[in-house]
């Protein structure tokens, strides 16, 4: 573990932060399942304004950490567990 990755995680908002617990909880550390399920949530139909703007914000930060990952390819939970 670098101290690149350290720092990265470090200077994560708690809402970022907060999706990759969930992720790692919910969805068995996938991001393809957990986009796939906001999707879900997003396309199902009528939807409260404030509830789509909340899942576009996710799905955007979603996007950014998933593509963080991939170019380093680490798993930034187990950063994050290191935080605490």
């Amino acid at each position: 573990m670098t101290a690149e990755h350290e720092d990265f995680v470090s200077r994560l908002p708690d809402k970022d932060k907060t999706l990759l617990i969930l992720r790692d909880q919910l969805y068995e550390g996938s991001w393809p399942e957990m986009v796939m399920d906001l999707d879900g949530r997003l396309n199902k139909g009528f939807q409260v304004f404030e509830l789509t703007e909340l899942i576009e914000a996710d799905l955007a930060r979603i996007e950014v950490l998933a593509d963080y990952e991939k170019k380093h390819d680490i798993n930034l939970g187990d950063f994050l567990e290191d935080e605490n």
